[in-house]
């Protein structure tokens, strides 16, 4: 049986009870799963349409970039089920991570063209 665990994090605490001649360390475990990272692609590329009226010149970079990540990530779909599992588990994440970087860029470009607008 194979359990596929994403995005946890172990906390481990240690607790040293007294000084006694039986002195143990008792390690207490907390799991907590944290929320799966998600991107939403319709407003990343929402907020990279809004850069083309905001900072032209950034617009153009990062839209040739974002289109070439979505032809690749298409191109990948279609083969997908035919790749071995752990590659598909490898290239996922490598997706997942190219989208999350993108969008971030995006985002702050976004950010900074508009908080230049306004004189901050």
């Amino acid at each position: 049986m194979r359990v596929q665990i994403r995005f946890v994090s172990v906390y481990i605490i240690i607790i040293l009870a007294g000084c006694t001649n039986n002195s143990s360390i008792r390690p207490s475990i907390s799991v907590t799963a944290e929320p799966e990272s998600h991107v939403d692609i319709a407003q990343c590329e929402g907020e990279l349409n809004a850069l083309e009226n905001i900072a032209p010149d950034k617009y153009k970079e990062l839209s040739q970039r974002f289109a070439y990540m979505m032809r690749g990530a298409s191109g990948y779909s279609k083969i997908r089920g035919d790749i071995y599992v752990g590659t598909k588990e490898a290239i996922d994440a490598l997706y997942q991570f190219s989208t999350a970087k993108i969008c971030a860029e995006i985002r702050s470009e976004t950010l900074d063209s508009l908080s230049q607008q306004t004189g901050v």
